[in-house]
């Protein structure tokens, strides 16, 4: 393989990475590489029962796809789950560890010497406004090159302010692995509105800017016009959403999207909206649970 640079993603918010990398597999015609044997990081899903005899226990797929693309050679990791110790949602402890050091192996066999994980970055934005794409890097000469082929429409207001945060799972993990092992990687992470964060909800509007953001960095084209049709479901599910919000909470939203970069919306607004949107999703729960 010629100068091969993997992609990983991991099932996250609003299946962000997922979603692109499933779309950038099947319009690369990508084939299996291998898989990450299953047994020392999971437990079995399922049990396959056929006439009433055990067949075999179910795994959650850990898979390198292959393709080369215009001379590029493009390795593709996509995870069913991540593993985690305990009951937590996101890989973390030893398993995790160790699954983060099993794909930097396969790259490093591959002789991979660039990484790109996707994920989604919460933001104070607007379901009307096209997502933008927050990257973070773990050497500053990769992230300065990615900066420099993002167009600005492309880059979230989140770049370059003074402030600390993490990203969850296995998608910010393996950056961290992976500058151990002297390996440039980064993270593209397509915003998804944070009233929207914490619904079991997919959101191809990122992941839709994601693979546009991964045509300046890799320069591969994608169509994106196919991500369409999903985009229009979802905005169907969310314009009903919406329109069971309290009428102020739907105003003070709306703010941000008549205000460019969220200006003249304070501190103070956004609390009260976090605290009353989270009030509105906790009695829509409680009526589901009670079928009114």
């Amino acid at each position: 393989m010629k100068s091969p640079i993997m992609l990983a993603a991991w099932p996250g918010i609003g299946n962000v990475g997922i979603v692109t990398l499933a779309t950038l597999r099947d319009h690369l015609g990508a084939g299996v590489l291998a898989d990450i044997e299953p047994e020392e990081f999971f437990y079995p899903a399922g049990v396959s029962i056929k006439n009433g005899v055990q067949q075999e226990l179910r795994f959650p797929l850990s898979r390198f796809y292959y393709q080369q693309w215009c001379g590029q050679d493009v390795i593709i990791f996509m995870g069913d789950e991540q593993p985690a110790d305990g009951q937590n949602t996101y890989a973390q402890g030893s398993r995790a560890h160790r699954m983060a050091n099993r794909v930097l192996d396969v790259a490093e066999e591959l002789g991979c010497q660039r990484i790109i994980t996707f994920g989604a970055a919460v933001t104070m934005t607007h379901h009307k406004i096209k997502p933008k794409v927050w990257t973070v890097a773990n050497n500053k000469n990769f992230l300065g090159m990615i900066q420099e082929r993002l167009p600005e429409e492309l880059k979230s207001n989140l770049a370059g302010k003074n402030f600390v945060t993490n990203i969850s799972g296995l998608n910010g993990l393996l950056l961290g692995v992976a500058q151990k092992r002297k390996i440039s990687a980064a993270c593209l992470m397509g915003e998804i509105p944070d009233y929207l964060s914490h619904l079991p909800l997919v959101y191809p509007h990122a992941s839709r800017s994601s693979l546009e953001a991964l045509r300046y960095v890799i320069r591969i084209s994608v169509d994106l016009f196919r991500m369409d049709e999903s985009v229009r479901e979802i905005d169907e599910m969310i314009a009903d959403m919406y329109s069971r919000f309290p009428e102020l909470v739907r105003q003070k939203l709306d703010n941000r999207y008549h205000q460019s970069e969220n200006q003249g919306i304070s501190d103070d607004d956004e609390k009260w909206l976090k605290e009353n949107i989270n009030e509105f999703f906790k009695k829509d729960h409680n009526q589901n649970e009670h079928g009114s």
